[in-house]
């Protein structure tokens, strides 16, 4: 269910607690992702942690994502990930955690499970149609037991993908720092 004119509907004051666990599960592994490819630019910059987290600061993830594609190509360093694919997956499910975090829930006489109230961006009310604020017109989603379960497991097999590519760049560096000392 997607409706551009939500209405005024009542902001729940508790969700089933298969919600809270499954919105955990969703922001933990958001995190890690972040965290993932945070590391990658740090060892493209051959810096520390510390040090990336100043100079580096916290850009979206699919930013950190283009980011890694650029210092590869500086540096001439090559990966088997596809990053443009990647970053497109990256990006939608980046679209799926802000509505999780950011949304409001909210009771909806048209279904039997909580309902996701954006209220942020800008949508379509109809394919096709010039788009408007959601502030305006909130859009909504409902959202089944499960739902966010998947959307944390996509998230997770984004680690998988991070973390292959971290270490292609990690040996690459190396070689780099033996050939050039």
């Amino acid at each position: 269910m997607t409706s551009p004119e939500m209405g005024e509907f009542r902001v729940r004051d508790e969700l089933p607690i298969t919600y809270y666990r499954d919105m955990g599960r969703v922001i933990f592994h958001w995190a890690r992702l972040e965290s993932e490819l945070k590391d990658t630019i740090y060892t493209l910059l051959s810096v520390g942690r510390k040090e990336g987290r100043i100079a580096v600061r916290t850009p979206r993830a699919d930013d950190i994502v283009q980011m890694i594609g650029d210092l590869l190509s500086i540096k001439g360093l090559k990966t088997k990930v596809k990053l443009k694919e990647y970053k497109s997956a990256v990006q939608t499910l980046r679209g799926a955690r802000d509505n999780i975090a950011h949304g409001i829930w909210v009771d909806h006489p048209g279904s039997d499970h909580p309902v996701l109230q954006r209220t942020s961006g800008s949508i379509s009310p109809e394919p096709g149609q010039k788009k408007v604020s959601a502030r305006i017109f909130p859009s909504a989603m409902e959202v089944e037991p499960g739902n966010m379960r998947t959307t944390a497991e996509q998230i997770a097999y984004l680690i998988g993908i991070a973390v292959t590519l971290k270490a292609e760049v990690k040996v690459q560096i190396q070689a780099q720092r033996k050939e050039f000392p």
